[in-house]
């Protein structure tokens, strides 16, 4: 007969051990948890942390598998807490930050303040001397005396001066 089809039975010493192990512990775990299906997920926890140790030889397996399974009550406690605690500074914090994404009304009344203002500045009082547009206009440069050429400087109008009339200063040997 399949093991999974039939009841559990004792067939030996070590087996009518294991089902009281079993037994009391399954009471222990519905006792702490006071649910069937948290005390089912805590004794297959229990039995799966104390299984080495019992088949090596523990002294004492039914305290070793309630110890372990009121530890293992207590971590899952203790996250539950932890979790219940950041739940709510989670979800403030996603709200505040929801919040910062979305364009508000103030934000639209400063920026649309800041652009008139902006308008009517001369270049000068802007911050930092800029305007929206970049650097602010220059004012017209006065013309230029009569045979100068525009972006000459006065070292080249000396070279240019030296090759029309040959001299000591134009001279490069």
């Amino acid at each position: 007969m399949n093991s999974l089809t039939r009841p559990y039975s004792a067939s030996s010493m070590e087996d009518t051990e294991v089902l009281k192990l079993h037994s009391a512990l399954q009471r222990y775990c519905l006792s702490l948890t006071r649910s069937p299906w948290e005390a089912d997920d805590l004794v297959q926890d229990a039995w799966l942390k104390a299984l080495a140790p019992i088949r090596a030889g523990h002294a004492n397996p039914e305290a070793l598998l309630l110890r372990t399974a009121r530890n293992a009550w207590l971590d899952r406690m203790r996250r539950q807490a932890v979790l219940l605690r950041k739940l709510p500074l989670l979800a403030q914090q996603q709200d505040m930050e929801a919040q910062q994404d979305a364009p508000s009304d103030a934000g639209l009344m400063e920026e649309a303040a800041f652009r008139t203002l902006a308008r009517e500045l001369s270049p000068l009082q802007h911050v930092g001397g800029r305007s929206e547009g970049g650097a602010p206009p220059r004012a017209p440069r006065p013309p230029l005396p009569a045979g100068r050429a525009a972006g000459r400087t006065p070292r080249s109008r000396r070279r240019s001066a030296g090759a029309a009339a040959p001299g000591p200063a134009g001279a490069h040997g």
